[in-house]
């Protein structure tokens, strides 16, 4: 009977080993999956970088008689026109797709320093204050920011918008600047800050007080009274070389 209890609790013992073996087999086989998984995520996510990086620098040296093609794209990323098709329909899905990650990186940028500000003017300068010093410290992304209609009827135009809006009816409200149409005063701060950006990459160079004489003209054909305006701007532009350095790497690079 002992016997028969000790072959009982061998028996107990090698299937729960084979069970604890085949689990471990399981997890192994599993975790090897999941790294594989991970593996290949991280090299499409490299090759679709690559691909968007290569999209951004033909793009940008694009002209009205030599406009940008897939063969450039291919040419410059050094992939075959299978791998381009693995990722992207067409070239124009590509820009979109570019266009809107530079957007929302635009957006949250701005978004990051307005949560800071209180005061309603401060606000509606920041915006075209950042995109002209930022076009003015990298022409390539100036270049494609402007070249590309990223402020369209999409999710992303249409929330930058909303915010410009917004901003400049607080400001109206606060009265520090005047005018009659909230939508015409949108499309002048946007359209005159995109043709701006579009001199700086066409060759004319715009430096730190460049950047905000523009700033301050901007304002002031929004009704900003001049000492507020160049006081405003100024004050504005100290507050994101003190304060925001480490959210606005290229910013950082322009003070070096």
């Amino acid at each position: 009977m002992t016997k028969a209890r000790d072959s009982e609790q061998q028996d107990t013992w090698t299937s729960a080993n084979a069970s604890s073996q085949v689990e471990m087999a399981g997890a192994s086989t599993s975790q090897s999956e999941d790294f594989r998984t991970r593996l290949a995520r991280d090299k499409r996510a490299r090759m679709r970088e690559r691909l968007l990086a290569a999209t951004l620098a033909v793009c940008s040296a694009e002209t009205v008689r030599n406009p940008a093609v897939i063969d450039d794209v291919i040419k410059a990323a050094d992939v075959s026109r299978g791998t381009f098709y693995k990722y992207f329909s067409s070239l124009d899905e590509a820009i979109a797709e570019l266009g809107g990650s530079m957007m929302q990186a635009l957006i949250q940028e701005v978004a990051s320093v307005r949560r800071a500000m209180t005061d309603p003017s401060d606000r509606v300068i920041v915006g075209p204050l950042l995109s002209l010093a930022h076009a003015a410290q990298d022409t390539q992304w100036g270049a494609f920011v402007s070249s590309i209609n990223h402020l369209g009827d999409d999710v992303n135009g249409r929330v930058f918008r909303d915010a410009v809006l917004g901003d400049l009816l607080a400001a109206q409200r606060d009265g520090v600047v005047n005018f009659s149409s909230v939508e015409a005063a949108a499309d002048l701060l946007i359209g005159a800050t995109q043709q701006a950006v579009r001199r700086i990459v066409k060759g004319g160079s715009m430096d730190s007080e460049g950047v905000l004489s523009f700033t301050v003209m901007l304002m002031l054909a929004l009704g900003m009274p001049a000492r507020k305006a160049h006081r405003a701007v100024h004050q504005t532009w100290e507050h994101l070389c003190e304060r925001h350095l480490d959210a606005l790497p290229w910013l950082q690079a322009d003070r070096e």
